[in-house]
């Protein structure tokens, strides 16, 4: 009986823990930014951990309302907003909003507290909207308001770069072309859709620098444990060293990929728009 060769068995292992892992990626996958692209937020890009309003619009009492003209699509599934008390240490409560049109009814809805200094909130969006439920071209209006009776608050808002997709309004007047709501918005995708995104990045090219950077320290320092084995084993430990490197930079480009599309801790819901 013919036994496997250490190669073969060493790669069928290798695949199998590769589609294992792959797999795991994807049903972790919740949602598909953390970086959102530009035309998924309303201010220029930067790092999220240090993004940050241009000022604050406020106070907004209560009875009056922000809006923001926003495109959304089915695969959206959080909004994140900056907001707080407009005075700090204050308890106030805030509703945030989703609706098809400024006069148009309410699509989702959610209810927080806020409480000391002003800060990003997440709002996922459960379930993300249909087609039907936003406006032509997939805009829909994110309102911010304070709770009937609560104490007033205010509102972060990005300067400098104008969103095409729709315009800011602070109590019914539209706000400068320049100026927007600070917002992005978190993708939610299906692992079709991720891999969709893996598959752009191949075209791109991006994971094929990616996949060279993986590799070539795993390459180096498998090929020198390959020249100082045997002779009789140089061929089988060159084509082992080959399929281990594949399968970790493999790994390590999947990971890095998904893991782009990972929602961060600043991802994390704060209210639920239901």
């Amino acid at each position: 009986m013919r036994t496997r060769s250490l190669p073969g068995a060493a790669g069928a292992l290798i695949v199998a823990i590769l589609a294992v892992a792959a797999a795991l990626m994807v049903i972790r996958q919740p949602f598909a930014v953390i970086y959102p692209p530009p035309e998924l937020r309303s201010f220029e890009m930067v790092p999220t951990a240090i993004a940050f309003p241009a000022f604050y619009a406020g106070p907004i009492q209560a009875g009056n309302v922000v809006d923001q003209e926003l495109r959304l699509s089915p695969d959206d599934g959080a909004v994140r907003v900056w907001l707080g008390p407009a005075q700090v240490g204050v308890l106030t409560r805030a509703r945030i909003e989703l609706l098809d049109s400024p006069r148009g009814p309410s699509r989702r809805s959610g209810v927080l507290d806020l409480q000391g200094q002003s800060g990003p909130v997440t709002a996922r969006i459960v379930p993300p909207l249909r087609p039907s439920e936003v406006g032509d071209d997939g805009v829909a209006v994110l309102r911010v308001a304070p709770v009937e009776g609560s104490q007033a608050i205010r509102v972060g808002m990005a300067k400098g770069k104008t969103y095409r997709p729709g315009r800011a309004f602070i109590v019914g007047q539209a706000a400068p072309e320049d100026q927007d709501v600070m917002f992005e918005v978190a993708r939610e995708l299906s692992p079709g859709g991720v891999w969709s995104v893996i598959w752009s990045q191949i075209e791109s090219e991006t994971l094929a620098v990616r996949a060279v950077a993986a590799a070539a320290p795993i390459v180096l320092v498998a090929g020198l444990a390959t020249c100082v084995t045997g002779p009789g084993r140089r061929r089988r430990s060159a084509l082992l060293t080959f399929l281990v490197a594949l399968a970790a930079a493999t790994l390590v480009v999947v990971d890095r990929t998904t893991l782009s599309l990972m929602p961060g801790p600043d991802f994390n819901p704060t209210v639920f728009l239901r």
